[in-house]
């Protein structure tokens, strides 16, 4: 019989900014055409390491309770009371667990009925609000944390390609959307967000800039009978972003360029973050990494796959400036994950800034993909000889004079 571990195992300090020359910082805040802005110039406020990690917790269910087993287990997240939400991918459903891995209860099932799944995400936790939205049935689940089904949010007319659906008030959703397609026959991984009254009038649509180097070519073949794509899908690019903070303001990155967007609930801008990251050029060995992952495109492709030529659809871009993610943790700051090359293989690192915008350093976790939630950091790991998907919390402490991260 299995049970949750805890865990007391020190791993190496989360790594921090590049070695070599300290490059100076700055920071400023000011107001341009009454937007407020947070600047950044040159390396971050705090050189080398910023936190300690300690492996505090696997939640590894109990075998003989079969409510309790995790199929596919694909994030998770925690609430302010610590207890674990995991999505289960397998199933579907979310599985609760409380502070020290103990099942407490599931959230949904598969089935087209009220408050059941055929495909879904964890789309956020808010306050005692859980959401979840089914990419299939184009709608989102409310529940209590209890388990208790608030309601069910969907649109009259539902959106194509919609990734997310949130409910702001009685006279405002919003839904996010992925990919659009230009007059060439290109599709772009392009995310918008679109406004709607309590009508569904569309009130005003924010996108995100097309991502160069991410162009998805539409195939003229198919395959199992359905029409078929070609896609470069290559892990260190930039990925635009739009991250619902829990007062409902909307948080914009192209994943191109070094800078966030707040927009209110109307759609103004409100906020500006910039960081004027020092000229960084990509070194050989970056370079030959990226260019034979992007060969390596076409080799993985079905027989009857149109061959491209990766490399003429790609910008070689430093990775370390490019973001794929943002997150903002309960203690508002600001995590801007990015690609990471080391020991020829693609990691994550983060840049961390502060709530007011600062660019505090450059943190790196040894596993990818996580969140930061009350001072822990929350990761699915899998096991390198089982192949199993284990969540796993890690408790980070700052190691830095003057730097007091709060737990």
């Amino acid at each position: 019989m299995k049970s949750a571990w805890l865990i007391p195992t020190y791993l190496l300090l989360i790594a921090c900014a590049e070695q070599g020359i300290e490059i100076p910082h700055s920071f400023r805040i000011y107001e341009e055409n009454g937007i407020e802005i947070a600047e950044s110039t040159g390396g971050p406020k705090f050189q080398g390491a910023l936190f300690e990690a300690v492996k505090v917790l696997e939640i590894r269910p109990d075998e003989s309770n079969s409510n309790a087993l995790l199929v596919r287990p694909r994030d998770f997240t925690k609430d302010s009371d610590g207890r674990f939400y995991v999505f289960d991918e397998g199933s579907p459903r979310i599985v609760v667990f409380d502070s020290t891995g103990q099942y407490l209860r599931s959230i949904g099932r598969y089935g087209d009925g009220p408050g059941e799944f055929r495909r879904p995400h964890l789309q956020s936790l808010n306050g005692d609000i859980l959401e979840v939205f089914d990419d299939i049935q184009l709608r989102t689940s409310r529940y209590k944390l209890s388990g208790e089904l608030i309601d069910v949010l969907s649109l009259i007319q539902p959106l194509r390609r919609m990734s997310a659906l949130y409910h702001v008030r009685n006279d405002l959703s919003i839904a996010l959307q992925f990919f659009t397609r230009d007059e060439d026959g290109y599709s772009w991984y392009q995310r918008s967000c679109v406004l709607l009254s309590s009508s569904e009038e569309i009130l005003a649509t924010l996108q995100t800039p097309w991502i160069k180097g991410e162009k998805i070519k539409v195939a003229r073949y198919t395959a199992g009978g359905s029409p078929a794509y070609a896609r470069m899908d290559i892990h260190y690019r930039g990925s635009p972003n739009i991250y619902v903070t829990s007062n409902s303001e909307l948080v914009i990155s192209d994943g191109e360029t070094p800078y966030l967007t707040w927009y209110n609930p109307s759609g103004n801008q409100v906020r500006r973050i910039v960081l004027n990251l020092p000229n960084q050029s990509v070194s050989r060995e970056e370079r030959s990494i990226i260019i034979r992952d992007a060969k390596r495109m076409n080799r993985s492709r079905p027989s009857n796959a149109p061959k491209f030529d990766w490399t003429e659809l790609i910008e070689i871009r430093d990775p370390k400036a490019l973001f794929r993610k943002v997150d903002i943790d309960y203690q508002g700051y600001i995590w801007l994950e990015n690609p990471r090359l080391e020991d020829d293989w693609v990691t994550a690192s983060h840049k961390l800034l502060s709530p007011a915008g600062e660019y505090l350093g450059d943190v790196h976790f040894e596993q990818s993909g996580g969140l930061v939630r009350s001072g822990e950091y929350l990761v699915i790991v899998t096991d390198q000889e089982t192949g199993e998907k284990i969540p796993t919390v890690y408790r980070i402490r700052s190691i830095v004079d003057g730097f007091d991260y709060p737990n």
